[in-house]
């Protein structure tokens, strides 16, 4: 099969990573993050945006968890947190639809209660 097609088939499938606010307050637009998105927490509500990385040449960030990760790492500010949102089976079949790290060094995961 053609990749671009193979691509195509999986592509509503595919996780996104959210750079979100823990002020409360909206999420400022920035260089490597698009739409804003409000994420209903148990703790609360979050103002987000997607995380959307592009290099010199257009190429947006390929939607791996290790590279939501490292982008988050180098670009986050004490007062946020990253959202991955999972939508394949495989991982919302094991209650892992969502993870949540902080900025720390290294990010650090929030683990579910």
């Amino acid at each position: 099969m053609d990749a671009y097609l193979g691509h195509s088939l999986y592509a509503l499938g595919e996780p996104r990573g959210y750079v979100c606010n823990l002020g409360g307050g909206p999420q400022p637009p920035r260089p490597g993050l698009g739409d804003a998105i409000t994420y209903n927490h148990r703790d609360g509500t979050f103002d987000c945006r997607r995380l959307f990385v592009t290099d010199a040449l257009g190429s947006p960030l390929p939607p791996l968890h290790r590279l939501f990760v490292q982008s988050f790492a180098r670009t986050c500010g004490a007062d946020e947190f990253l959202l991955i949102v999972e939508r394949r089976r495989f991982f919302t079949a094991r209650d892992q639809g969502e993870r949540l790290f902080y900025c720390d060094a290294p990010p650090r995961e929030v683990l579910p209660e």
